[in-house]
């Protein structure tokens, strides 16, 4: 069980305020909702102030009160407007804390919380870009600007370090992203739903291995190079006939690179083996359908949400030796790196993952899994986030 500490005798954090752009199917946004519920479990209060969108109606079903602003516009007459809002939120809900978690919102975020004389956190959730120059380096740094700066990886950490020139390198702490042993355990998944999702795939008894690429479809998460990395170990007679390749993830309404893919499948003579799954409701059980879980994205991940929950599960792991990919991952033991955005290097690593017995593989379901629940849970998370706010209010009013 994944349990979150209920720390009732301290309580210097008693309302806390998240601000983010919206409340879109994002690691931001649900790291939110996560933390939005340990914050009301431990007898606190949370409010969220975002532009709104899907996960909005599991913030009213937690009971944490959501305010409406367009919080995504980087527009600087709204991010006054919106600091102003802030204000009034803060004013009205006696806020004891402010956690930003994008660059536009912080803006605003921060002038409402030195206003109302209250300490400001950040979350660094990517790599900003710097843009041309560094022109956007202005821009990004406001996410520096917390009384607590929070990494969501070691790479993210070093990253702000390297980037960023700040005065008190104390204030930035490594709290990685969490996944919810409660819905990525293999215990919790019965039969009967990995059977159903199965037979909703049409995935018979005589089909295997399967390779499984989650992500939202989008050119940056690598579905090309592993399509052609499939290719290859075709091509080298390394893979049978029965093989299935899942990419499984939304489109976004991108239609363009949808047609794209299509169009690579059939370029690739894949036809027969690729499979498209744009709607997963159910990833927990989608994992336990896998013999390997890849990561195949050409940028570096800030922390590879993907890679954690699948060794969570116990599957195989295959990622690119970039980002925080390298964390989550003991090479070799629970998982392959391989070269980011190098074919031959993919499909030698996919290779080894696919090859590997059932001793080995049931040895490796083990370690990944002690890895993420000492490492990487939801409750170690999001103790440690409430832990700095309480530690950020005590040295603010210090």
């Amino acid at each position: 069980m994944d349990v979150i500490t209920n720390n009732k005798n301290n309580f210097n954090a008693k309302v806390c305020l998240q601000v983010l752009p919206e409340l879109d199917v994002s690691g931001v946004s649900r790291g939110t909702l996560d933390l939005s519920k340990a914050i009301v479990s431990s007898g606190r209060k949370a409010i969220v102030a975002s532009n709104g969108g899907v996960f909005a109606k599991d913030l009213n079903r937690i009971g944490v009160k959501h305010y409406k602003l367009p919080l995504a516009s980087k527009f600087p007459l709204f991010i006054i407007k919106n600091a102003l809002s802030l204000a009034k939120i803060i004013r009205k809900e006696s806020v004891s804390i402010v956690h930003a978690r994008s660059r536009a919102p912080a803006w605003s975020a921060y002038l409402a919380a030195k206003w109302m004389k209250k300490p400001f956190v950040t979350t660094f959730h990517g790599a900003y870009s710097l843009g041309p120059l560094g022109i956007k380096k202005i821009y990004n740094q406001i996410m520096t600007k917390g009384d607590a700066v929070i990494a969501i990886s070691k790479f993210i950490h070093d990253h702000i370090l390297a980037e960023y020139n700040l005065r008190n390198n104390n204030t930035i702490f490594y709290v990685p992203r969490g996944v919810d042993l409660n819905i990525f355990n293999s215990n919790n998944v019965s039969a009967e739903r990995i059977i159903q999702m199965s037979q909703e795939w049409r995935l018979s008894d005589n089909i295997g291995p399967v390779i499984m690429l989650p992500g939202r479809l989008t050119s940056w998460k690598g579905q090309v190079l592993f399509l052609e990395a499939i290719k290859v170990l075709l091509g080298m007679n390394r893979l049978s006939n029965n093989l299935r390749c899942l990419l499984v993830g939304p489109s976004d309404k991108n239609i363009t690179y949808r047609a794209r893919l299509d169009k690579k499948i059939e370029e690739l003579e894949l036809n027969h083996i690729i499979q498209i799954v744009d709607d997963c409701k159910d990833i927990a059980s989608a994992y336990m359908l896998a013999d390997v879980v890849v990561s195949a994205s050409l940028r570096p991940e800030a922390f590879g949400r993907i890679v954690a929950e699948a060794q969570a599960m116990g599957r195989p792991v295959v990622a690119p030796d970039h980002g925080a990919a390298p964390e989550i991952i003991k090479e070799g033991v629970t998982g392959w790196l391989f070269k980011p955005g190098n074919v031959i290097s993919l499909a030698g690593t996919l290779d080894k993952a696919i090859s590997i017995g059932s001793g080995e593989r049931e040895d490796l379901s083990d370690i990944a899994k002690k890895n993420i629940v000492e490492n990487f849970s939801l409750s170690k998370m999001v103790n440690s986030t409430i832990g700095i706010y309480e530690e950020t209010i005590v040295q603010f009013n210090a």
